[in-house]
């Protein structure tokens, strides 16, 4: 099942946003702030982010929160929502990395939501086919191949190994499948 964030500071339109998607069948999550946002996105993965423009918090705007977003997760599509029509804000927008700009149309919000999954999907489909083009990038977290993926096991496992100073190394052929060897070093107590 896609899960999406919805970062809308208005909680009535976020509700009624979340509640339009969850019909579609989507599984929704909203949040009120970028301070509230940042701590889902620590412990959920979201195929999607709706961001509206208005969020604000003391350090941060929603333009500054989208280059964020973009920097940890460049993979997940933020589609910027504003209330106001600005060709300004939207060149904004898709220069710090959104996917798209919409001013606030749930048709619209529903034909750029089909897009971008199935856009993201393709992109891990793709990824499927061959994941270890870059086999470092295996072990960064939250990368995934997969669409249900967390990308934090191999993360994790190899952090806990490099700190005993050991090293994990792959061996992978597409479609046959992965053989990972795990090194640690041998105390002379």
């Amino acid at each position: 099942m896609k899960n999406i964030l919805v970062v809308d500071s208005h909680q009535e339109y976020a509700r009624y946003l979340t509640a339009h998607l969850v019909e579609e069948g989507y599984q929704v999550t909203a949040a009120f702030s970028c301070a509230e946002a940042i701590e889902k996105i620590q412990f959920t993965i979201f195929s999607l982010i709706f961001l509206d423009l208005e969020v604000e918090m003391a350090q941060i705007n929603a333009m500054e929160f989208l280059e964020y977003i973009k920097r940890l997760y460049p993979e997940i599509p933020v589609i910027v929502i504003s209330g106001h029509d600005s060709r300004e804000l939207a060149v904004e927008a898709a220069r710090r990395g959104a996917y798209d700009f919409l001013v606030c149309s749930l048709e619209e919000i529903r034909f750029v939501l089909r897009k971008s999954l199935e856009r993201r999907r393709l992109g891990i489909k793709n990824k499927q086919r061959n994941p270890f083009e870059n086999p470092k990038k295996i072990f960064e977290h939250f990368y995934t191949t997969k669409e249900s993926g967390t990308g934090r096991g191999l993360a994790a496992a190899n952090q806990t190994i490099q700190a005993h100073n050991g090293y994990i190394e792959v061996q992978s052929e597409v479609n046959k499948g992965t053989t990972f060897m795990l090194y640690l070093p041998v105390s002379k107590e």
